[in-house]
């Protein structure tokens, strides 16, 4: 199964597709350390499009595996559309009353208290 790159321009990526990413890849490396068999050199594929998207998924997950729901499809969100993400979650789960007033219907990313 072909899958498509992740990048960090995506608005949200659901981490199974992460991880079915760095499936394929994996299976990629495999077949072709396989097929070059003593002429493999780890150090030519890491340089490759596709070693370093491995490489980078990989770290990716690794700092991700706290998350309990990785496996399950946990959402990474764009820092640039967090807080529309947030308000049309919001609006989605029935929690936005159409009647309130500011404070209420402010949403500010990135607040620290």
């Amino acid at each position: 199964m072909r899958t498509s790159e992740i990048t960090n321009s995506k608005k949200v990526i659901d981490s199974r597709d992460v991880i079915a990413r760095i499936e394929y890849l994996q299976a990629e490396k495999d077949q072709a350390q396989e097929d070059q068999g003593d002429e493999w050199n780890e150090q030519l594929y890491n340089d490759t499009d596709e070693g370093a998207e491995l490489k980078a998924l990989l770290a990716l997950q690794e700092e991700a595996s706290a998350s309990l729901d990785w496996r399950y499809g946990e959402a990474l969100i764009h820092d640039d559309y967090f807080e529309d993400y947030a308000r049309e979650l919001a609006d989605d789960c029935g929690m936005v009353d159409r009647n309130a007033k500011w404070p209420n219907t402010h949403i500010v990313p990135n607040f620290v208290w």
